[in-house]
């Protein structure tokens, strides 16, 4: 059976389809196909989309490419494109909040959380002077 494997080249996806065979009592892969640069087991479409966790990594995914943010991506920047998903500030909170007990991603707090503009502020998932979390680092 063939299915994709992404392979990590300097820090970059790539991705390959691949199958697993038998040979002499072990089990080997052999690669079938280049298929591209990118992890492409991730939605490629919106119209993929159902869930709210979907949307988040499909977001997430594509700032990280467009910006190379380096797998930390701020949280105004993943919820600005989210929201036009019509996903609300709480549904997304909640996810986010349930991928890091999954551990799936990290919440990251910004070192100088002084230098954050005001305006920002409202994306702070706790409102405490310390718990300024800002950023969200998904897990290989």
């Amino acid at each position: 059976m063939a299915f994709i494997r992404v392979k990590m080249v300097k820090g970059n996806p790539y991705s390959y389809l691949v199958e697993s065979y038998r040979e002499g009592g072990k089990v080997r892969q052999r690669y079938l196909k280049y298929i591209g640069p990118g992890d492409l087991r991730t939605s490629k479409s919106k119209d993929e989309l159902g869930t709210t966790k979907s949307k988040i990594k499909y977001h997430f995914d594509t700032i990280n490419q467009e910006k190379r943010a380096g797998n930390m991506v701020r949280i105004p920047d993943l919820y600005e494109k989210v929201k036009k998903d019509d996903v609300s500030w709480k549904e997304f909170k909640k996810t986010l909040f349930e991928l890091e007990k999954e551990r799936v991603i990290d919440l990251q707090v910004a070192s100088a959380h002084y230098l954050i503009p005001k305006e920002e502020h409202k994306y702070f998932l706790n409102k405490g002077k310390r718990d300024q979390i800002f950023y969200v680092v998904w897990r290989k």
